[in-house]
């Protein structure tokens, strides 16, 4: 016992020293603010002294008055004569001069003259050397030493008990305590009446302290106070500590207080704590709180932040305690959720009893005036005080929640099992987080309401209603997790898009562009675990029209918050919400089409998404209003490797009669796609490589079709007849369009389909064959090379136009 006193005194002590510290700090400002106060006090009364000393100066029409002719004039003529010669009188009398001893002369001033209210120069005071106001001796004389004094003293004092304590009777020990308590309070109060110091304040909170041990000694060691009675006797302490506290303007009082309210709560519940206390305890926590925080309020407001917190920490410490004991029993097996012989009923009250005054602490922490001057302080308090609700709302709320359901959902089998069905634990997690949400939006809800009732720091509200919703959408995930982890619930939705759409209803009126921010996150993350699992189950489970609706209730979400919400000039995001609009889009049909149980799903997606990007090319949604060439460089790169895609599996697919039609469907589409915008791409007039992207297209996509619906490339020939075909008409369309590189490549095709047709494809003809294929290929080569002596004066007048520019 002596080394736990020991110990605890010094712990007192040090915290005494900080209280201390904080209080010399405290007041020395004080004084610096009341001698700033005086001495512009008195600046100003020099300086209206000065203005009358200006004033009688310019009246008296001494040599310092010098006022244009115009202002003397209306002087005189508005004054009588008498007045204009009157001799001055006050402290000025021995220094003005009548005006008819004066001669009129006049005086030529190289500078002009200063206004009559301007300041008399005065010699600037050379600055003294500053006195410091504390030394490190007075530091340590006054501050240091008085505490160490108190912490010796007490220190002593329980060594001293210590040794006496064997030759003592109970009653002489007790009676010696509250003596010491007793002594040690007078000897503060007395030093405190004298004057206020840190010795006094460590005197004084030395007494309390004894007291508070004293109290807690007599109740627990040596059994001689009942319950109530100490439970009572520590509340007046309270009350006593915070009323001097308040008197006498002591913070250590103070400190001395929360110390003693946390470790007498603590020590109930973690060495009192059973059934028959639980109802005396929960009355004593409410009481002791009640004290220290509307005392803090009303009483001593210096500490009322840190009290607020301490008290929601202790809330949390004691949920904590009663969770250990009330619930260390598992589910499986037995007869009641909670190991005690309590009546359910009173355990989930006192669950309930606990939250209630969470939830009140924490509304107090973020009201505006008890919140912190710095912004950064402010912060951390407010999020401090809601993280540690959070932590409550799970002790408190989700854990008794979910034990009662499973108890409910199977109390008549409960005896008998040995494991929990996985069923019914679903069900009481889904209970469970359903109540948590309801809880988690009723305060965010409070939080919107008083950012929307203009007060100060609103900021801090709408962040704190998006932490509060972001920890609903975690319960939603954590559901969604153990859901598609167990299998028995068929259809997976998160539920994230309801969250989303109620930001967007906060944003549209509060007009606070962060809850939209905060909906389009949320909406990204349901989307995300759509495509994973929530569009599959869709169509496995439900329908795939159910499918679609969702996608089309996502995209009108996406669309309809842009349009609300962003002013036509003020829209600098369309790119990005067309960018992920369009790749939602595809990648959410890849997901509904893969999860269908159709034979055929490459044709059908690949046919799905060309036909979307037809859509979208003809509609233009790759050209928004802000004109960045962004979108439009991803939507060409997809659509060509759409098409690289496309013209692979239509060529190497498969030939039953449903596929070739299928994917003869897919190869007409991505003609469209690949060739609906030629006459802009051959509009460039020889610019770019748009040409030779057209041409290579052309030649993929024929070869593709042919080699996908017919055998004919098994004759090597009619690969390169078939190829220069294609050559023919990009040369073609390079003389209609006017592009060079087009038919360049075209010239460049052809003559790598004669080679190879004269050199490998012929060895393995007969004589009728390569008569045909020669003839053929001859013939092509005719047409082109006509096309060009057609058309050489023009192509040669263009080269020529290009070499005099």
């Amino acid at each position: 016992m002596g080394v736990f006193f020991f110990v605890f005194a010094l712990f007192v002590g040090l915290i005494v020293l900080v209280a201390n510290r904080s209080q010399a700090r405290r007041h020395e400002i004080e004084s610096l603010k009341a001698s700033l106060q005086a001495l512009a006090a008195l600046t100003e009364s020099l300086r209206q002294d000065m203005n009358e000393l200006k004033q009688k100066v310019s009246v008296s029409g001494g040599y310092a008055a010098t006022e244009p002719e115009k202002e003397l004039s209306a002087r005189a003529e508005a004054a009588p004569v008498a007045e204009m010669f009157q001799q001055p009188s006050g402290p000025l009398e021995q220094m003005a001069m009548p005006l008819d001893s004066q001669p009129q002369t006049y005086v030529r001033q190289d500078k002009p003259p200063h206004p009559a209210t301007e300041a008399i120069s005065q010699p600037k005071p050379q600055p003294g050397r500053a006195v410091p106001t504390h030394t490190l001796e007075s530091i340590l004389g006054k501050n240091v030493l008085s505490l160490a004094a108190a912490v010796l003293i007490f220190a002593g004092l329980v060594f001293l008990g210590t040794l006496v304590y064997r030759y003592l009777t109970d009653t002489v020990k007790i009676v010696a305590l509250f003596a010491i308590s007793v002594v040690l309070t007078g000897l503060g109060l007395a030093l405190i009446e004298r004057r206020l110091s840190a010795f006094s304040q460590s005197m004084l909170g030395t007494g309390c302290g004894s007291f508070f041990i004293s109290i807690v000694l007599t109740h627990l060691y040596f059994n001689r106070l009942s319950d109530v009675a100490a439970y009572a006797m520590l509340v007046v302490w309270l009350t006593g500590c915070l009323y001097l506290a308040r008197r006498y303007r002591a913070l250590t009082l103070s400190v001395v207080a929360h110390i003693g309210m946390a470790v007498s709560i603590v020590m109930a519940y973690g060495w009192g704590l059973s059934d028959q206390k639980l109802l005396l305890l929960l009355i004593y926590q409410a009481v002791a709180m009640a004290v220290v925080v509307v005392g803090n309020l009303l009483v001593f407001p210096l500490t009322q932040r840190a009290s607020l917190l301490a008290s929601l920490l202790l809330v949390l410490i004691t949920s904590t305690i009663m969770a250990r004991t009330f619930m260390s029993s598992p589910l499986a097996g037995s007869l009641a959720p909670f190991a005690t012989t309590l009546p359910t009923g009173a355990i989930a009250a006192a669950f309930g009893f606990q939250f209630l005054g969470a939830t009140g602490l924490a509304i107090l922490v973020s009201r505006y005036r008890q919140l912190a001057e710095n912004g950064v302080l402010r912060a951390v308090q407010i999020f401090a005080g809601q993280v540690l609700w959070l932590a409550l709302l799970a002790i408190d709320v989700l854990v008794p929640v979910y034990r009662l359901a499973v108890y409910h959902r199977g109390s008549a089998e409960m005896a008998g099992w040995r494991y929990l069905p996985e069923a019914i634990q679903l069900a009481a997690l889904a209970t469970a987080i359903l109540t948590g949400i309801l809880l988690l939006l009723a305060f965010a809800s409070w939080f919107y309401i008083r950012s929307r009732s203009q007060t100060p720091y609103g900021d801090l509200a709408s962040f704190s209603v998006l932490f509060l919703t972001g920890s609903a959408a975690l319960l939603l995930i954590l559901y969604w997790t153990e859901a598609v982890a167990s299998g028995l619930v068929p259809v997976r939705l998160t539920g994230l898009v309801l969250l989303a759409v109620m930001l967007y209803g906060a944003r549209f009126f509060s007009s606070r562009r962060v809850y939209q921010i905060g909906a389009n996150t949320l909406l990204g993350l349901d989307l995300a675990f759509m495509l994973f699992d929530g569009f599959p189950s869709l169509v496995l489970h439900a329908n795939i029209a159910w499918a679609f609706v969702y996608l089309a209730a996502l995209i009108g979400l996406v669309w309809g918050q842009w349009l609300l919400f962003d002013r036509p000039s003020q829209r600098r995001f369309e790119n990005w919400i067309r960018l992920a609009v369009w790749l939602g889009l595809d990648f959410s049909l890849i997901s509904i089409v893969l999860a269908t149980n159709w034979t055929h799903k490459v044709p059908i997606v690949l046919m799905i998404l060309t036909g979307l990007s037809i859509v979208l090319q003809f509609s233009s949604y790759d050209r928004p209003h802000s004109g960045r060439v962004f979108l439009p460089t991803c939507m060409t790169v997809a659509n060509h490797l759409l098409l690289a895609v496309s013209s692979i599996a239509i060529a190497f697919s498969g030939k039953d009669r449903t596929a070739a039609l299928l994917y003869g469907l897919l190869s007409l589409l991505s003609f469209v796609l690949a060739f609906g915008r030629i006459r802009e791409s051959l509009s460039l007039h020889g610019k770019g490589l748009s040409g030779i992207l057209v041409g290579i297209k052309l030649t993929l996509l024929v070869l593709a079709t042919v080699q996908g619906q017919t055998n004919w490339f098994d004759q090597a020939y009619l690969l390169s007849v078939i190829s220069m075909l294609t050559a023919l008409v990009s040369v073609v369309l390079g003389f209609l369009g006017q592009h060079k590189l087009l038919r360049f490549y075209g010239l460049l095709l052809t003559l790598a389909c004669v080679l190879k047709l004269v050199t490998i494809d012929v060895n393995n003809l007969n004589t009728a064959l390569r008569v045909v294929a020669l003839i053929g290929g001859g013939l092509i080569c005719f047409v082109i090379s006509a096309m060009y002596t057609y058309a050489a004066r023009k192509i040669d007048a263009q080269a020529r136009i290009r070499l005099n520019r």
